[in-house]
């Protein structure tokens, strides 16, 4: 059974076509990396997941089911998500934020344990634990995204879609984070991850998802994709190949030909 089956879907805003034609099947046990240039359509793409934005066409299903015959609070326990803007206006603890992530398996608000068991370990995981009682509007913009990952793992659903979740973290902690998701996948759930960090896409994914114009232009193993000649194609970049310690590594170099 897959976890995720696209077919055909199209997403149109106003009188712009942002997903076009877009098929892809996702089972369970995958990290999926969705790369692409800026405007591609990958955030449009993880909303509609959401039915944050509506299909203009095509169909879509999680677990076989159609994605629009989901309640919501059932939808919220299938699909995690984190955003790539995931504001809180409240001065309000770590804690307290992360325990969000329960909310559609409590009745009230008022219901929430704080530190219940999913919302400690989400804690202890993104290594936001000590930070528990501190307001949000006191965090580091590092500690903050970690905090927001931290809600939606507590959230415990079977596929996690995560917009650029390593954007503003430093080194050590994009290398946690990646790792943290590869051990989600690896627990027999799916995530997909929007990523620009070509060289960690391409370490911890076990699939590569390439957007361009709103269509998926490459699909496959990462050693498939993150091939030069493609990279080139997709972002007009040249890149820089090697291998360390038995793994193959890709980086972005320099800008290359603009062909208009």
């Amino acid at each position: 059974m897959n976890a995720i089956d696209l077919r055909n879907i199209r997403v149109q805003i106003e009188d712009r076509c942002i997903i076009r034609d877009l098929s892809l099947s996702i089972p369970r046990k995958t990290l999926v990396g969705i790369v692409g240039p800026n405007g591609a359509g990958k955030s449009t793409l993880a909303k509609s997941l959401l039915r944050l934005i509506g299909l203009s066409g095509g169909t879509a299903s999680i677990f076989e089911k159609p994605l629009s015959s989901y309640r919501r609070a059932e939808l919220a326990k299938t699909l995690s998500y984190l955003p790539q803007d995931a504001p809180v206006h409240w001065p309000i603890p770590a804690q307290d934020v992360v325990a969000l992530g329960r909310f559609a398996h409590s009745a009230t608000l008022g219901m929430l344990n704080k530190l219940d068991p999913p919302v400690e370990a989400a804690l202890r995981a993104t290594d936001t634990f000590d930070l528990r009682k501190r307001s949000v509007a006191h965090l580091s913009g590092g500690e903050y995204a970690r905090v927001m990952l931290a809600r939606a793992l507590a959230a415990e659903a079977p596929i996690l879609v995560v917009d650029e979740p390593i954007a503003s973290l430093d080194p050590y902690h994009q290398l946690h984070v990646m790792e943290i998701l590869r051990q989600y996948a690896d627990d027999n759930n799916t995530v997909l991850a929007i990523l620009h960090d070509l060289t960690l896409a391409g370490r911890f994914c076990d699939r590569i998802v390439l957007m361009k114009d709103g269509s998926i232009i490459g699909d496959g193993r990462p050693e498939e994709i993150l091939q030069r000649n493609i990279l080139e194609t997709a972002y007009q970049v040249v890149t820089v190949e090697g291998a360390h310690e038995g793994e193959r590594f890709v980086i972005p170099w320099k800008r290359g030909t603009i062909v208009i």
